[in-house]
């Protein structure tokens, strides 16, 4: 049985929000003002999210800063 942190199964709740959303697809990235408009979220909420999402290996970041953008891994 495999079992998921409280933070990797949010991580994995976002992705699948984002996609579900039409926001995020394998052909699609996403901005973090992007993100938390999608989710409902703060921007501060919307980072600390796709940061463990990235870092569970659930999204690919491309970029820095401003121009940082997430993608589903290929």
């Amino acid at each position: 049985r495999l079992t998921l942190s409280p933070e990797r199964f949010a991580a994995l709740s976002l992705v699948k929000k984002l996609q579900e959303s039409g926001e995020l697809s394998p052909k699609k990235t996403i901005q973090t003002q992007e993100a938390a408009k999608a989710l409902g979220v703060s921007l501060a909420t919307a980072r600390r999210q796709l940061k463990t999402a990235t870092e569970a290996g659930y999204l690919h970041r491309q970029g820095a800063g401003r121009s940082t953008r997430y993608c589903l891994p290929k």
